[in-house]
């Protein structure tokens, strides 16, 4: 005796995997561009207008080359409270996506 299942519309449903997979990865980077530049303290503006994103074939970047921008992660502002930018924008972000 022999069971035989045959699933029809593969390429379908490999097209529609790979969209949403798209999209997600473009809200991941979306939310971890806007948390950054929410936990960026504001003074004049300028570190939170400084924040840049990149998307290559493989990868997501998001860069600030404010001169001072390292400081402001190393709890420089009060604004901080000790906990930098990043660290607190990548939970933001984490919570999001569980």
């Amino acid at each position: 005796m022999t069971l035989t299942v045959t699933i029809q519309g593969i390429d379908t449903m490999r097209i529609a995997l790979r969209q949403g997979l798209t999209s997600a990865v473009e809200e991941l980077s979306q939310s971890t561009l806007a948390a950054l530049v929410a936990a960026t303290p504001i003074k004049s503006g300028r570190a939170r207008s400084g924040w840049q994103a990149k998307t290559g074939k493989d990868t997501f970047t998001v860069e600030n080359k404010v001169p001072y921008i390292q400081r402001l992660e190393n709890n420089w502002s009060k604004q901080t409270r000790g906990k930098g930018i990043v660290g607190p924008a990548l939970n933001q972000v984490k919570g999001k996506f569980k």
